[in-house]
Formats: C-alpha cells, structure tokens, sequence
C-alpha cells in the first residue's frame, strides 16, 4: 500500500513537473509573439509610409512604359536621351525590386510565425524574431533613402575636414571626428566603399585630411554633415588639465558621375583655342 502510494505521488509530481514546463513554455511563445506581432505591425506602418511618400503604382507604370521606350530601336537615334531613359529605368527596377522584396520577406515572417504559433514550436519562433528586428532595420534604411530627392543625394561624396582654432587639440579633433566617419561608413554596409585620399599629418593628429565615400546615397547620408563642430574637453595635452575648446570644419561634396559630366559639360568650340607650333633647329 505504502509502495502504491510512493508510485502515486511520483506520477503527480511528475504531471505537476510537466505542467510548470508546459506554461513556461508557452509564456516563451506567448512573450516571443507579441515581440513579433508588435515588430511586423510596425514594419507593415513604415512600408505604407513608403507607398505613400513614393506612390509605387505610378513608378511602377512609369517603369513599364520606360521599358517599353528602351525596347525601341529609334531611341538610340539620341544617344544622349537613351542613356538617361537606361539609367532611370535601372534607377526604378532598384527601387521597386527593393520595396517588393521588403514586402515579401514580412508576409513570409508572418507566415512563418503562425506556423510556429499553431505548433507551439519555440525553436520557430524564436528565429523568427532576430529576422523580424533586421527586417525592421532594413524597412527604416529604404524609408530614409526614398526621402533623399535631391540631385546629387544618390551621389558618392569626398568628406574634407579642417582644424580649425585650437592648435593641437584641434588637430587632435579632427583626428577623432574622421575615425568616427570612416568607421560608420565600414559598418554602415558592405556596399560603402571608404578610403582617405588626401591628409596633412600634424603634432596630435591631422591639420587636413579628406575622406572618400564610394557608394549610393552616400552624401545623402552625409550632406548634413557640414558646418563647424566644437569640441569642449578637459585637454590631455594640458599639464594643468584646464578645459579646451577647439574647433574643425566639416565640407562634404558629391561626386560627379562621368556620364553626367559628359551630358552636362560641354564645350563650345568658340570657346576652345588650339595653337600648334614646331620647335626650331639651331
């Protein structure tokens, strides 16, 4: 009877057991989908943002008749006009492959997170979450990206920076304010070519250095940049540790594309003037 009763109360325990294990289990799943319910919601929001910023059905019927003008073989008749008509059909296919990709990746996440929700599948879900956070990323980066409409923000840029008052310290600035620069333009993305083309070294850091930003949007990003940044800090250069202010100037200029150059500059030959001339032999 005792030995019954043991038997008993083993199998209790062990049912109790399994159902604290069960509902810590599903308060994972539970805490897991209302992190992905919240997040895909509002990816869902930003990309409506975008759709209305941008109106993808007129671009998308823009696209469709700049693709049937490319399919023309009189358009090559004005060279000019065809490479402007090539780069802005490209320009849109981009544009509209990226905003459709965004909006399958969330319907897929959505999918997947029902799937693992009907299951009660943690490991589903809780891969499902990193993904929805990167998508999220991602939604925000395209959103910024439509609203850059200048000319020249698709542009790659040269960033210059310049000390300015406060000899060493600013120099030392300068130094700061461009390692800061080039390593969000390494971990910005891949895509993001960064490299320092000009610089006049100085004691405690650089007097002038300019720096290269090669890839799209790249001073769309950036242009806001410019101006004068201050710097107030207690001077490692100063044995009495007084507070310094220095100063640096930031110039961030786009860079010209060479098709662009060759449709935008020309020269008339009235303004030319070619001289020829032949040495004489003593």
């Amino acid at each position: 009877m005792i030995l019954k009763n043991l038997i008993s109360l083993k199998n209790t325990t062990r049912c109790i057991s399994n159902i604290k294990k069960k509902e810590i289990l599903s308060n994972k799943i539970s805490t897991n989908l209302n992190i992905i319910n919240k997040t895909t919601d509002e990816i869902d929001h930003i990309l409506q943002q975008i759709d209305k910023i941008s109106n993808f059905k007129l671009l998308q019927l823009e696209y469709n008749n700049l693709e049937k003008l490319l399919q023309s073989e009189s358009i090559w008749d004005d060279q000019k006009f065809a490479i402007k008509t090539q780069k802005k059909h490209s320009e849109l296919s981009a544009k509209l492959t990226e905003f459709d990709s965004l909006k399958e990746k969330l319907f897929n996440l959505r999918d997947l997170a029902e799937i693992g929700r009907e299951a009660q599948d943690e490991v589903i879900i809780q891969e499902v979450v990193p993904e929805c956070e990167e998508l999220l990323e991602s939604s925000e980066k395209y959103k910024l990206k439509n609203m850059m409409r200048s000319e020249n923000d698709k542009n790659s840029c040269f960033l210059e920076i310049n000390a300015g008052s406060g000899g060493m310290e600013s120099c030392d600035f300068v130094s700061m304010l461009s390692k800061m620069y080039i390593k969000w333009g390494e971990n910005y993305s891949s895509d993001l070519k960064v490299s320092i083309v000009d610089e006049l070294v100085s004691e405690g850091g650089f007097k002038q250095i300019t720096v290269r930003f090669h890839g799209e949007y790249a001073f769309g990003w950036l242009k806001n940049e410019s101006g004068v940044h201050r710097l107030v800090r207690i001077s490692p250069f100063d044995d009495g540790g007084r507070r310094h202010t220095s100063f640096c100037s930031v110039t961030v200029l786009p860079e010209s594309q060479e098709e662009e150059l060759s449709k935008t500059m020309e020269i008339p030959s009235n303004d030319l003037k070619i001289e020829t001339m032949r040495a004489q032999v003593m």
